[in-house]
């Protein structure tokens, strides 16, 4: 039986021009997350295939919150995947932020330096194994990246990266490329918005 799957990412937040971008981690592959899901490769692999589809017709949105659907929402579009790469047992994916209702709050959110992630949603069945974990099984297919408060990935940290183009020179210090706290990963955000 197909359940509704969700897991949840932290992400880089970059600012080009009047654009904000957001970067991060969109899934991991034969991780333990913390709803004790795991996700084989192979499974991941054919999802993530499908989701690179969706990028090159310009369809693979992301809403801001999940709903309920197993679908895309449309009034809940925040965002709009510009890539997703492998690398290792993670896929990482960089998207725009709309200038969409949802998109909005989340400029909002990520003006104020709030929690952010990425979050797979998607139908599929799973198996529980002896150790208690669930493992999602062939039949899951990836329907939205959304973003959310919560990501479960253990992997995961908090960064933002801010670019300013001045004369077609970024400028970007060492500082704000690494955060090496919470609370300089919030000060880099802040940056974001001045």
């Amino acid at each position: 039986m197909a359940i509704l799957l969700t897991e949840y990412n932290t992400l880089q937040v970059e600012q080009s021009g009047k654009s904000l971008y957001l970067k991060g981690i969109v899934a991991s592959a034969d991780t333990q997350n913390r709803n004790s899901r795991i996700y084989p490769k192979a499974v991941l692999e054919s999802a993530m295939d499908e989701m690179s589809d969706k990028i090159r017709n310009k369809e693979c949105y992301g809403e801001c919150g999940h709903s309920q659907q197993g679908n895309v929402d449309y009034w809940r579009v925040s965002h709009l995947f510009e890539s997703i790469r492998k690398r290792g047992n993670d896929w990482w994916g960089h998207a725009k932020i709309l200038d969409t209702p949802g998109g909005n709050i989340l400029k909002a959110i990520v003006k104020e330096s709030g929690a952010c992630g990425f979050s797979t949603k998607g139908m599929g069945s799973v198996k529980k194994l002896p150790n208690g974990l669930h493992e999602v099984q062939s039949d899951y297919r990836c329907t939205s990246i959304d973003c959310v408060p919560s990501p479960s990935n253990p992997a995961s940290y908090v960064k933002a990266i801010s670019e300013g183009v001045e004369n077609n020179i970024f400028n970007i210090t060492e500082n704000q490329l690494v955060g090496t706290s919470k609370n300089s990963s919030r000060q880099v955000a802040t940056n974001l918005t001045r």
